[in-house]
């Protein structure tokens, strides 16, 4: 039954408190998170909320439905297309920075006298490891915080909502880990037929992590994959950009997110792996209600690859495929003892709702191919892809 709403804005802001309606709460969220995601999004006047309680005459409640507008589906057009670009438009950021870094700074510093050279057929840059170490770590900081600044100058987002700590689901929380040893194995099995499909192609793959040899150096580089990284990465997608997409529906909000964070690595060869990688991560962090599931099991994840990269480096070729296979066996197994354990024990808390809003996952997908900073930022990383794999030179 629709009831017109002809009541000021306070009245409207104090009603919203003790909606019936789910929508308003995300069910797998504590109640502090909730409580400050309603006052965000009723304070806050911007094009990327939902829900608008700017202009109540444009507002209609309905039984078990909450306050919508009269066409719900124009409504969430409207919004998710502002939500999108403003993804589109921190990634084009992303873009640029990554561009500087990996084709520019090189040959500028080069020029200025400095011990750098950059391979650009094999996509190597060589050099003093002290310049290349700083340059390393400047960039990993710059080309998340820049668009972190970005979104957050943009959403007025409060950190309670950004970056939700409480967990609502502690048994998820307490086995991210574990469960992630079982996965990383998995996608690296998919990950090698991939790459047999790109050689059979003859497109080259390439290293993805940069591995110092000096010891000091290498621990600053291990101290960024397995710990800065991960908190910096997730709190930009897995905190603005999930939480901003979670309005639309939590299933396309992994999908999406999970997608961007395998195409900004602009390498063939780890794009699979990537890509169910945050699959997983994505669901995680949604089912348990914190973000600290998610910055685990990026560690975890980061930390398996460099283990892999360790044995790779320092073990003699010649006997490095038992102590590969070894710790490949090892991260396995455990990793599925817990998951089955988990699985047992905790079945109720595994399963997740993933309804969508007004709009389907189709359509959600349309719009985010025709979103004109989406196509832009695709189409450089694409073009930086193909130049990374010697595709275009």
């Amino acid at each position: 039954m629709g009831v017109k709403l002809n009541k000021g804005i306070n009245n409207v802001q104090n009603d919203i408190t003790v909606l019936p309606d789910d929508r308003f709460n995300w069910r797998y969220q504590d109640k502090a998170f909730n409580e400050s995601f309603k006052r965000w999004r009723k304070n806050n006047n911007g094009t990327l909320g939902f829900y608008h309680l700017s202009n109540p005459k444009e507002l209609i409640y309905k039984d078990k439905s909450g306050f919508v507008k009269e066409y719900p589906e124009a409504a969430e057009t409207s919004v998710l297309r502002n939500a999108y670009s403003l993804i589109g438009q921190s990634l084009l950021l992303t873009s640029v920075i990554d561009i500087i870094y990996l084709f520019i700074a090189p040959g500028f510093l080069s020029r200025l006298g400095f011990n750098i050279s950059f391979d650009f057929y094999n996509d190597s840059v060589y050099g003093n490891e002290w310049l290349l170490t700083v340059m390393f770590v400047l960039w990993s900081l710059i080309r998340r915080l820049c668009p972190f600044i970005l979104s957050i100058a943009r959403l007025k987002m409060p950190v309670s909502v950004m970056l939700p700590v409480k967990a609502s689901n502690r048994p998820m929380l307490r086995y991210a880990a574990p469960v992630m040893l079982l996965v990383c194995p998995v996608c690296l099995v998919f990950t090698g037929l991939f790459n047999e499909l790109l050689f059979s192609m003859h497109i080259r793959t390439l290293p993805a992590l940069f591995m110092p040899e000096k010891p000091v150096l290498l621990m600053l580089s291990l101290l960024m994959y397995v710990i800065i990284i991960p908190v910096l990465c997730e709190t930009l997608s897995r905190g603005v950009f999930l939480q901003l997409l979670r309005q639309f529906g939590d299933g396309s909000a992994i999908v999406l997110t999970s997608f961007i964070t395998a195409v900004v690595s602009y390498n063939l060869k780890s794009f699979c792996f990537l890509f169910i990688l945050n699959l997983v991560i994505g669901y995680f962090a949604i089912r348990s209600g914190s973000i600290i599931t998610a910055v685990i099991m990026r560690s975890t994840s980061n930390a398996f690859i460099c283990a892999l990269y360790l044995i790779r480096f320092y073990i003699n070729p010649e006997h490095m495929i038992l102590p590969l296979l070894l710790f490949f066996f090892i991260c396995l197994v455990t990793g599925l003892v817990f998951t089955v354990r988990f699985m047992i024990r905790y079945s109720d808390k595994i399963g997740m709702s993933l309804k969508n809003r007004y709009l389907l996952f189709s359509r959600k997908l349309m719009m985010l191919i025709t979103s004109i900073p989406v196509v832009l930022w695709f189409t450089v990383s694409f073009i930086i892809t193909l130049v990374r794999t010697g595709i275009i030179i």
